[in-house]
């Protein structure tokens, strides 16, 4: 998810990237972070102390977000090339909304 998130979304579009880790088994912190740390990206990482569920996990990370739009996504997704300027297209008509992609 990280690798196509990084090299598929224009970088004038990507403010941050949150990872939230739900309180999992693995904690792999420390290969993520050094595999991108040479990216022109701002990544922050939270980790739950005890398992706190998905729900929990995103309802967090929103919280903790400081850009104008918030796309969740999880560990097993790959974005697509122009993944993101047509759901900000859709969110430029109604902004309070949600866009989903098809």
């Amino acid at each position: 998810t990280l690798t196509t998130l990084v090299f598929r979304t224009p970088v004038h579009l990507l403010h941050e990237i949150i990872l939230v880790d739900d309180g999992s088994f693995q904690n792999h912190r420390q290969d993520v972070l050094k595999h991108f740390q040479l990216l022109d990206v701002m990544m922050v990482w939270y980790r739950r102390n005890s398992s706190v569920g998905i729900a929990n996990a995103r309802h967090f990370g929103i919280k903790q977000a400081a850009g104008d739009v918030v796309a969740i996504l999880d560990s097993h997704m790959v974005v697509s090339e122009m993944w993101l300027q047509p759901l900000l297209a859709t969110l430029s008509q109604k902004p309070r909304g949600i866009a989903v992609p098809l």
